[in-house]
């Protein structure tokens, strides 16, 4: 610390600290009051142990010029005690009788009228801080008299400080003195007089001047205006704290030089409703506690819907529907909702809970026709969330996609009844029931029709009675040909189809040893028997070929036909070009009467050159199904 000179010690050699026993003077007759103590050993140690340079400020002027230090010590208890601490600029205490120091940094704020006067005024003055006074009766009430900050006042130990009211009119004070009897307190000031000081803590007034309403998991702004209460709110009370409670959340902030307040709640987590705001400042060495009320109102939250799903679909297939809830005032999206979708008339879905971004999605599968469509998006709302809604236009439902597919016949006989058929689905899947197939034999100006209503498996089917010019054609199937259905996309089929007949009467017979694909065969011919080959044996020489008493309509397997030998049937004259002929494996004779068997009935394309008489042979090649290109074009099977 700064002092004297130490002759003893050399310059810039710092003063030793080993403690160093004093014999303490003898006091006639002893200590009053004691028990025989004559005399004592005391004693000195260090009291600055993280105090720097003691403050001084000076006093006098040239010779007069003396160095009083800026420190006090509580009479009643020394081990609080408060310093100028020049060498840091701050304001310090100890509570361990100087062996540790702590910055008091309200305290060091107040000395420097929180900036706008430097701790160290100058050489001439000294420290800002220049007495340091503790109440012998109260040491909670300290003094601290400053150069031009006026008196810094605590009546909490120091727990916090205030300048007194008007004190700036007193410059450079120099001491305090506590009159106990008559409860005043006297400052001497530098040139200033002498002054006493009215501890009487004054009014305050605490204006409530923040929101008063705010929305659910909005912040709010809670605002007040601190003044003293005689002289009106030109006399602010400024950089002391007011504490701030709305329901069971709070904040706290320090008035500003004006005496405003004003601190944030981030998010309001309570329920809508009505509460109360509380603005509280607990008074100081200078003014009393205040406490203002206001009633606040938390509103349900305003809430806004943006459509975020598909914007088109097929009907019936499945549309991803979805939808973003949020705060419009801060776009934060708003979590744990339920979102309802309506697209058009009737199709809805429900989506939720929203995610932490406020999104939630549903899936619809749409039971309109195509159009175009409005989505509306609706939150009910709860009892701390606004409802809200919105619509998408347009969404644009599209016709669904379809298959079909023929599966009916396509080995066809002519002047006979053929059957017709076909699946409709859903892309290639679904069954579509109830629409109507259009099924077309042939083409142009020979092309027959009919139409078969699908079932519960999308199947739909007609007869038609064949009347087509013989050899391969085509048969078609058509959904909606004139796309007039509002819910499907139409679709077709087209099959190759070979269209055969049989002799205006009877039937010509090949061996079943003898078919195969695009075989060369003999339905008819004086050598038949030897060029035609039975599972069942050899056929009798008399059969020719012709099976005369065969009954081809409608043609059937797994029948019997008989014949009469040679050509005494009366064969036809001609043959079709594409020609059904009956398989056997097995023709016996009896009598006159030959007798076989319809094993399957195959289609034969038949060679020119064929006559009613067995010495004009009939031949023909074995002809592909167009349906099984591979294998024999076989009508029928037993």
């Amino acid at each position: 610390m700064e002092g004297r000179a130490d002759p003893a010690r050399a310059p810039g050699q710092p003063v030793a600290r080993t403690p160093a026993p004093i014999r303490a003077p003898a006091r006639p007759g002893g200590f009053e009051g004691g028990s025989g103590i004559r005399s004592g050993t005391a004693t000195v140690s260090a009291a600055d142990t993280g105090l720097g340079t003691l403050g001084t400020y000076n006093d006098g002027y040239g010779a007069f010029l003396t160095s009083e230090p800026a420190f006090g010590v509580d009479p009643n208890n020394s081990t609080h005690l408060v310093a100028a601490d020049a060498g840091s600029n701050q304001m310090k205490v100890s509570t361990t009788s100087g062996t540790s120091w702590t910055a008091d940094a309200n305290l060091t704020n107040r000395v420097t009228d929180f900036g706008r006067y430097n701790f160290k005024v100058d050489s001439l003055v000294g420290s800002q801080a220049h007495a340091v006074a503790f109440d012998p009766a109260n040491g909670n009430r300290i003094l601290v008299g400053t150069e031009a900050a006026g008196i810094i006042a605590s009546v909490d130990g120091g727990a916090t400080w205030q300048r007194m009211l008007g004190s700036k009119s007193v410059s450079a004070v120099t001491s305090f003195f506590f009159d106990e009897v008559n409860k005043a307190i006297f400052v001497s000031s530098y040139g200033r007089g002498l002054w006493k000081l009215d501890m009487t803590r004054r009014a305050a007034t605490l204006d409530y001047t923040g929101d008063t309403h705010d929305d659910f998991n909005d912040s709010a702004t809670l605002s007040a205006h601190l003044y003293d209460s005689a002289n009106g709110p030109s006399s602010p009370i400024d950089h002391v704290t007011v504490n701030f409670t709305l329901g069971s959340q709070s904040c706290s902030g320090q008035t500003d030089n004006n005496g405003n307040v004003s601190c944030v709640i981030p998010t309001l987590t309570q329920n809508a409703g009505p509460y109360t705001v509380t603005a509280s400042y607990a008074g100081d060495a200078q003014w009393l506690p205040q406490t203002t009320s206001t009633p606040f109102t938390i509103d349900r939250e305003d809430t806004a819907l943006t459509y975020t799903g598909a914007t088109t679909q097929d009907y019936h297939d499945p549309a991803t529907m979805s939808a973003h809830l949020f705060d419009p005032t801060d776009n934060v999206g708003i979590a744990g909702k339920t979102l309802t979708f309506t697209l058009g008339v009737g199709d809805t879905c429900s989506a939720g809970p929203t995610d932490s971004s406020g999104n939630a999605s549903c899936t619809i599968v749409p039971t309109q026709q195509a159009g175009n469509y409005p989505v509306v998006v609706n939150f009910a709302g709860d009892g701390n969330n606004q409802p809200a809604s919105t619509t998408f236009f347009p969404f644009v439902i599209t016709e669904e996609e379809t298959t079909t597919t023929y599966t009916g016949d396509t080995l066809i006989a002519n002047a006979r009844m053929a059957h017709l058929a076909g699946v409709l689905k859903e892309d290639g899947i679904v069954p579509i029931p109830g629409r109507p197939l259009v099924f077309t034999l042939g083409t142009g100006i020979t092309a027959q029709t009919c139409t078969g209503i699908t079932d519960a498996t999308g199947t739909a089917g007609c007869d038609i009675l064949v009347n087509q010019p013989l050899g391969p054609g085509t048969v078609r199937v058509d959904f909606d040909p004139l796309d007039v259905d509002e819910f499907y996309l139409p679709s077709s089929d087209t099959r190759t189809t070979l269209v055969f007949g049989f002799p205006d009467r009877g039937a010509f017979v090949i061996g079943d040893q003898d078919v195969a694909l695009n075989a060369t065969v003999e339905f008819w011919g004086s050598d038949w028997a030897k060029v035609n080959h039975l599972s069942g044996g050899a056929a009798p020489d008399a059969f020719k070929g012709f099976a005369s008493n065969a009954n081809t309509n409608p043609p059937v397997c797994g029948v019997l036909w008989t014949a009469r030998p040679g050509n005494s049937g009366n064969p036809p004259d001609t043959v079709p070009s594409y020609m059904g002929i009956y398989v056997s494996s097995s023709i016996t004779k009896t009598g006159a009467t030959t007798t076989g068997d319809v094993f399957e009935i195959v289609v034969v394309k038949t060679d020119p050159g064929y006559a009613g008489n067995p010495g004009h042979h009939g031949t023909g090649t074995l002809v592909a199904s167009p349906s099984m290109p591979t294998q024999p074009a076989v009508f029928c099977h037993a």
